[in-house]
């Protein structure tokens, strides 16, 4: 994930969304690439949407605080353009 976010920020997208409904666990180092591309296309006047996350997945964002900034939808028909 971390090589397709990174290519996709520097191709100059600046809203990202991320589908996430096949995840099941997300470690720490995932939670910092998340961060990291967060950070990057905030500073950009972008933003990053995750989509479709499982409660397991949900709760690591909240517990971490990994999720402070980031925006949520239940799924993909939920975000807008």
């Amino acid at each position: 994930m971390a090589g397709a976010l990174k290519e996709a920020i520097a191709a100059g997208h600046r809203r990202l969304l991320v589908d996430c409904s096949g995840v099941d666990y997300i470690s720490g180092a995932g939670l910092a690439v998340i961060e990291q591309a967060r950070a990057e296309l905030h500073s950009a006047g972008g933003s990053l949407v995750l989509c479709g996350l499982r409660e397991a997945v949900r709760v690591s964002f909240e517990v971490s605080g990994a999720g402070a900034g980031l925006d949520f939808a239940d799924d993909v028909d939920q975000t807008s353009p």
